[in-house]
């Protein structure tokens, strides 16, 4: 499931409009990079950095088999997940 799509579902179980632009990967990078800048001038923390970019892309793709097989693990529909998580937010803002 790409990003797009996680956001897309969230912004509509929330009752917002989804996601209508696409930002390239090297502006996204010099948006983290930026942003981490300027909280650490003004003092603030912040977790978008470029670490956290790069993370997001490469721990996206996991193969679940063993969790499954020796933990019986068996995950949720990831709709579920985001639904369940925008209703945590909307009672944590």
């Amino acid at each position: 499931m790409s990003f797009r799509e996680v956001w897309a579902i969230g912004a509509r179980h929330a009752g917002r409009p989804g996601p209508f632009i696409y930002i390239p990967m090297p502006v996204m990078e010099a948006i983290c990079w930026l942003t981490k800048r300027v909280c650490y001038v003004v003092g603030r923390e912040t977790v978008v950095t470029p670490e956290s970019l790069r993370l997001s892309y490469v721990m996206k793709d996991f193969d679940t088999h063993k969790a499954r097989e020796e933990l019986g693990w068996e995950p949720r529909p990831m709709e579920q997940s985001i639904r369940e998580a925008v209703d945590w937010y909307k009672q944590h803002p």
